[in-house]
């Protein structure tokens, strides 16, 4: 390892590049880092998410490795992934002037509400699943019904 020592406040801006791949904002910024520590090797870098989503992981984590492999004195990278389901990104639940979001079913809207929290008002349709009577009889008819009853008409 380099004898020079990786500047904390350098690396973080440089975190910055970093973009969350669905979102589209940056890991600092969406409150992601939870440690960023130099060691004897390098750096230890622990990174929080709501889910144990292994595409978007590998994703950041190259990214990660590409943004500060630029650096010098940064020596051996750890990266680490914290995953705490209460853990909601701080930018990504917010979309302007959204009061309500409509879930697709029961399972949509439990999703929904763990998502979004107490941003906005959450309500539900019903799946048009084959395997649902009600929703092999009149479909649009009862949608529109329930539409009307969550305030969307």
């Amino acid at each position: 390892m380099s004898e020079i020592k990786p500047d904390l406040n350098l690396i973080q801006k440089k975190l910055v590049e970093v973009k969350h791949p669905e979102l589209k904002k940056d890991i600092v910024s969406l409150g992601m880092i939870s440690l960023l520590q130099p060691t004897a090797e390098g750096i230890d870098l622990n990174i929080k998410t709501p889910n144990a989503d292994r595409r978007m992981q590998i994703g950041l984590e190259a990214q990660i490795r590409q943004v500060l492999a630029k650096m010098e004195g940064i020596g051996k990278i750890k990266i680490k992934f914290e995953v705490d389901q209460n853990f909601k990104l701080e930018d990504g639940n917010r979309i302007p002037g959204v009061k309500k979001v409509i879930g697709v079913g029961k399972f949509a809207r439990k999703r929904i509400e763990k998502s979004v929290g107490d941003i906005c008002e959450v309500g539900d349709i019903l799946h048009p699943s084959p395997a649902s009577p009600k929703a092999n009889k009149n479909w649009t008819g009862e949608i529109e019904k329930q539409l009307t009853d969550l305030g969307c008409f």
